[in-house]
């Protein structure tokens, strides 16, 4: 008997493993980008590469989701050659760096569609579900749609909405600045026309850099669209393009370009940019571990900008406990710290204020607020051991 359930067992493993097997995704495996495009030429047929990293969820969700359904396998199987490329592998980042001048790859899954003359045709970013997938490879297949004709008809036709509009689209899609694009066509429009919701749908999708004069005249002038667009979303644009420029110097170490438009943005005199600069310029002081100048930053516009967010409070003190020794800074870290303690009280604000109390030596104050904390988290049925040790350290050092 025991004989039989051992077989069933062994014949119900090799069952299911075959099934798993044939449910395996083969459509985009990864293969040497140079010897598929000989492949391609030879038969006539467009490339599809997957971009990916293991991790990613959408990759994988995918993987397990997309690519075994069997009306993408067909229509992929007949209508393009498809390959993968693991962003984090040699041959991936090596890939990646060839193609740098025609795709950006900076989100997974990135799909880039190419002919097979190895010319970028389209680009699509994200997780699709099959029909959607679909659908953009059909789109693909349509010269007219490929990134080279979209800037061809445009170029000829500059002051051609709709092609300026689909240039922008594609462009953007490929992860390159569609700035000049708009400003191309923007040029051909006359000042009366100007400000309309067909523009600011131009410039919402077109205009990405801080130094380019319309956007500047978009801040200067915000008045104007919002007749036309509502207030909310002019900011969010404003918003947006602030941030992602700034953040963007900054992550290149581009501390000249970053001070020039920095002084542009303060002439403006708007508390919403005056605002968004001072949490730009503490990710430039933090990332170059200038603790005076970010401690200078904090200390001119802390309570303006920073004291009604209980967790930016408590990452900034958390900086101000690792990497700060001066007693008056910490001190005044302390005095943030117990805003943020007032606006959302948590058992790791009470530990973070203890430390920075037994930082500064002031052990009778980090006692009571230890002592406050290991109660809170007591009464909320949290673990306190983290702050029973601060206690416990706060009690020996006022001992000594």
């Amino acid at each position: 008997m025991n004989s039989i359930k051992t077989l069933f067992s062994i014949l119900l493993l090799v069952v299911v493993t075959q099934f798993n097997f044939a449910q395996k995704q083969t459509l985009f495996v990864d293969k040497n980008f140079e010897t598929v495009m000989q492949q391609a030429k030879l038969e006539k047929k467009p490339v599809v590469l997957m971009f990916y990293a293991g991790w990613c969820v959408h990759c994988n969700k995918m993987k397990n989701e997309v690519f075994i359904t069997q009306d993408v396998i067909n229509f992929y199987d007949q209508n393009y050659i498809c390959i993968s490329a693991d962003i984090e592998s040699n041959e991936g980042k090596l890939l990646r760096d060839k193609l740098k001048n025609k795709l950006l790859v900076t989100s997974f899954p990135t799909f880039g569609f190419f002919d097979y003359d190895e010319n970028l045709t389209n680009t699509i970013v994200g997780e699709f579900k099959s029909e959607d997938f679909i659908r953009e490879g059909f789109t693909n297949l349509d010269s007219g749609n490929h990134l080279e004709n979209v800037k061809s008809n445009f170029e000829k036709d500059p002051s051609n909405y709709d092609k300026c509009f689909s240039y922008i689209l594609v462009t953007k899609r490929t992860g390159f600045n569609s700035t000049s694009i708009a400003q191309k066509y923007l040029k051909t429009v006359s000042t009366n026309d100007y400000y309309t919701e067909k523009n600011w749908r131009l410039i919402a999708n077109g205009i990405t850099d801080f130094e380019a004069p319309e956007f500047i005249d978009l801040i200067r002038s915000q008045n104007k669209f919002e007749a036309v667009i509502s207030k909310k979303r002019i900011e969010k644009k404003i918003n947006f393009v602030i941030n992602d420029n700034f953040a963007n110097y900054i992550a290149a170490n581009d501390t000249a370009t970053y001070k020039k438009n920095r002084e542009i943005a303060t002439k403006f005199k708007l508390r919403a940019i005056d605002s968004l600069l001072f949490h730009q310029d503490l990710n430039l002081y933090e990332r170059a571990n200038k603790w005076n100048d970010y401690d200078a930053v904090l200390e001119k516009s802390m309570t303006e900008f920073g004291l009604k967010d209980a967790q930016f409070i408590n990452n900034v003190c958390a900086n101000y406990f690792i990497y700060v020794t001066d007693k008056k800074k910490l001190e005044k870290a302390v005095n943030w710290e117990k805003v943020a303690i007032e606006l959302n009280p948590s058992l790791d604000k009470y530990v973070l204020i203890s430390n920075l109390l037994l930082k500064s030596k002031n052990y009778k104050e980090g006692i009571e607020y230890a002592t406050k904390g290991k109660e809170f988290g007591k009464n909320l049925g949290f673990n306190t051991t983290e702050i029973e040790n601060v206690l416990r350290e706060l009690i020996a050092q006022s001992k000594k």
